[in-house]
């Protein structure tokens, strides 16, 4: 037995050391993969099921859709189209900048620019208005991209008339909301980012804007906006309001998900664990859940919800407890999911891959699109509905 060192440890030895064989001497050993997981599963290929919907040459950088099934896409070079449900190009328009957020109201598009230009557009692509907010410096504007850029568009009736009105967000990290004419009605500041998943719904018996911060971003909360602009209300939970460990929204659903008539707020964040997070109106966590990474995109059918991210998993939970049901491996980060006719879930990735992943979590076949994804559904309350709507790098719409 050689010297002990403290504590019985072996003690250091003075001496020569051991010798080692050349690199060129060393074979490496073979690797026993049985049970490990593949860097990319394989899966049948199947063919395009959706709707190709070609706009033009350049990448698709906007998407929407509306309740009739008509698709609105806008490209990196302004150009505007709108499609029937049986893919026929119903109207046409050209914008000076990149088109960054589309949003159907009624039969008119809403358009929202690169240059902070927000557009009416009739059913026939001509404009019925047109607005260009400047930018205007506030203080802490390094949460801002200073300038005025059209990120996302919604609707919702503010004052109870019957008649929507247009909420935007804007990157001078704030949100501005007109009426349908355009006159603006208000403008609020965000902390601390741009706001991001707008979704309108119901708090407290009145409305409210929900939606977080992202890109950039400091702390993964949701905000609710009043009616009328006024200071939001914040859901949040330990560390997801902290200098130290910055977080992001990504995504979010209003859903009843335990029956009794109250809304529960289901956010995906970008944070460091526990990514999946379900409040009560409240205010209290009903629960929340890992997602081996960044949670992106949500999904919702009944009483489940579907989680995706840039770990390359996608996870089902149910709805009033939690409980992960099952989670599949894609090795790719999800952007978007869907929910198809069969019961399937489809996750969409940057690569130009749309996953089929069966009720039991099972994965089942993949979809090539044939080009990189380069627009998907915004965030929040256009992903209701939980259908496929995704734009490529070579200028199509493909829609479900």
């Amino acid at each position: 037995m050689g010297e002990q060192g403290a504590a019985g440890f072996p003690a250091w030895q003075v001496g020569q050391p051991a010798a080692t064989p050349s690199a060129t001497s060393l074979q490496a050993a073979p690797v026993d993969l049985q049970g490990l997981l593949p860097l990319h599963p394989q899966v049948a290929a199947a063919p395009l099921p959706w709707r190709a919907l070609k706009l033009a040459e350049a990448p698709i950088t906007a998407v929407a859709r509306a309740a009739d099934g008509y698709v609105a896409a806008g490209d990196a070079k302004g150009a505007v189209g709108v499609f029937s449900a049986d893919g026929k190009r119903t109207a046409s328009a050209q914008m000076e900048s990149q088109v960054l957020a589309l949003h159907f109201l009624g039969e008119d598009l809403l358009v929202g620019e690169d240059r902070g230009a927000l557009t009416r557009l009739g059913p026939d692509g001509a404009t019925r208005w047109q607005v260009v907010i400047p930018y205007e410096p506030m203080p802490w504007d390094y949460w801002s991209e200073y300038r005025s850029r059209v990120r996302e568009i919604t609707s919702g009736d503010l004052n109870g008339d019957g008649q929507a009105e247009i909420l935007l967000s804007n990157s001078d990290r704030r949100v501005h909301a007109f009426t349908a004419d355009g006159k603006l009605l208000w403008r609020a500041p965000v902390e601390w980012g741009i706001f991001t998943g707008m979704t309108p719904g119901s708090f407290g018996g009145k409305f409210g804007l929900f939606g977080g911060t992202s890109r950039p971003s400091i702390h993964g909360r949701c905000l609710i906006f009043p009616a009328d602009g006024g200071r939001p209300q914040a859901l949040t939970r330990p560390f997801l309001v902290s200098w130290s460990v910055p977080s992001q929204f990504r995504d979010m659903r209003l859903v009843d998900l335990n029956g009794d008539g109250v809304t529960e707020i289901i956010n995906a964040v970008d944070t460091n664990c526990r990514q999946l997070v379900v409040y009560r109106e409240d205010g209290k966590v009903l629960w929340d859940a890992d997602m081996a990474g960044a949670a992106e995109a949500l999904a919702v059918k009944g009483d489940t919800i579907y989680g995706g991210g840039n770990s390359g998993y996608v996870a089902a939970f149910a709805g009033a407890s939690g409980k992960r049901l099952w989670a599949c491996y894609l090795g790719e980060p999800v952007v978007l999911l869907a929910l198809t006719a069969e019961g399937r879930l489809a996750a969409a990735t940057p690569a130009g891959r749309v996953f089929l992943v069966g009720p039991g979590g099972q994965l089942e076949g993949r979809v090539e699109l044939g080009s990189s994804v380069s627009a998907v559904l915004r965030p929040g309350d256009h992903r209701v509905g939980e259908r496929l709507l995704v734009g490529t790098k070579d200028g199509r719409a493909i829609a479900q």
